[in-house]
């Protein structure tokens, strides 16, 4: 290849290009390295924008979450107190009943005809009582005209007697055999919800053997649970003696149900080996939402409000050191705060140090934040609710 004058001057001329390149990049490289946001005022990119709230003191009212179950408030065992096979079962396993309804029968013909053989005894006794009546007033006329002994009015007295307590006696078996006929249907003794019926119709069935099903009361169910003893005392109570306080009912599965209720019972003595009490709340279940023996998570609401620091949890950072948020300075720029966090309340969290009323800390656009750079702030509202429920930002 031949060597030109025209050959050289082109590859000074590349070099030269490749030379005016690399400065460019590094001079953009420290554009962007420059700090405190020198590139911004000298023309560079905008400053990020994040979203921000303000930490501030609300008025909160004390919230203690326990673990409890459901309990029904009337249960009862459907039992039956008369033996015979099982006629008819009158009710869908798993529905409403109401006070009253028929829901087993067992073969009434043994105790009709029972109640008909008593009725015929005691017909017989009534009829034999006025024989005795009679026969009594009879002697009695004769031995005042002294054509009677003594001795015969004796005899006819005590049969007389005898006559009225066989009367008596049949109409307290007239009774007991319509008793035992009342028996033989068995109604629901409360509206409520029945469960299986763990026998069918044509079983055999004695006052030994298994319930026949189960009903349970469902407007109001009890919430149980247990309160450390300082917990307990530390709830107002009212001039009546009741407690000042709501309880409110979250599902398994996290879900706020949706009806509030009211502390009924309070045990009258601790448990020995844990200081706890055995605490019962009334809670209305109009769409029976609550189901007996179901495990809940039950948080006293105390009605006394007291001023307690807040921050969103969607604020809230952590790493192996521990909680922490970015914070927004008068100046925009953005730093590490390191702090103590108290209990969550829904959406938030309380702060017992670390935090100042009136910091301003980053909810949206953490990632666009780093510490050390200014940033575009924009405000939002806090406005925190009371319940243990999701207070609304």
């Amino acid at each position: 290849m031949m060597i030109t004058p025209r050959y050289i001057a082109n590859i000074h001329r590349t070099r030269l290009l490749m030379s005016l390149s690399a400065a460019a990049l590094a001079a953009g490289s420290l554009v962007f390295m420059a700090p405190d946001g020198a590139a911004q005022g000298a023309g560079g990119p905008p400053a990020p924008s994040v979203v921000v709230e303000t930490v501030q003191f609300t008025d909160l009212k004390g919230a203690t979450t326990f673990s409890g179950r459901i309990e029904a408030v009337d249960k009862i065992e459907l039992r039956t107190r008369v033996s015979g096979l099982i006629t008819k079962r009158d009710f869908r396993e798993g529905g409403e009943v109401t006070k009253g309804q028929l829901l087993f029968e067992i073969d009434r013909r043994p105790y009709e005809i029972a109640l008909a053989q008593a009725e015929a005894n005691l017909a017989s006794s009534q009829a034999a009582l006025e024989d005795a009546t009679d026969a009594y007033k009879r002697t009695q006329e004769l031995v005042t005209r002294q054509v009677s002994s003594g001795a015969s009015l004796s005899s006819v007295k005590s049969q007389l007697a005898q006559a009225n307590a066989k009367v008596a006696y049949d109409q307290a078996q007239v009774q007991q055999a319509k008793l035992n006929l009342e028996y033989t249907q068995i109604r629901a003794e409360i509206s409520g919800r029945i469960g299986r019926a763990a026998h069918a119709v044509g079983d055999y069935v004695n006052e030994a053997s298994t319930p026949l099903a189960t009903l349970i009361s469902q407007e109001t169910v009890y919430a149980t649970f247990s309160v450390p003893r300082p917990d307990l005392a530390n709830l107002v109570k009212g001039k009546d003696g009741a407690y000042q306080a709501d309880v409110e009912l979250r599902f398994g599965d996290g879900e706020l149900y949706s009806h509030a209720g009211k502390i009924a019972f309070v045990d009258v003595e601790a448990n020995s080996a844990t200081n706890t009490v055995i605490v019962r709340a009334e809670v209305p279940n109009p769409d029976r939402a609550l189901l007996p023996q179901e495990l809940i998570d039950a948080t006293i609401v105390d009605s006394h409000a007291t001023k307690t620091l807040v921050v969103s949890q969607s604020a809230l950072l952590l790493d192996q050191l521990g909680s922490y948020v970015l914070t927004v300075d008068d100046s925009n720029k953005v730093a590490i705060r390191r702090f103590e966090t108290g209990s969550y309340r829904g959406s938030f969290v309380t702060v017992k140090s670390g935090l100042a009323e009136g910091d301003r800390v980053i909810i949206s656009g953490h990632l666009k934040a780093q510490p050390g750079m200014v940033v575009d702030p924009q405000s939002a509202p806090i406005e925190v609710s009371n319940s243990s429920g999701n207070p609304t930002p």
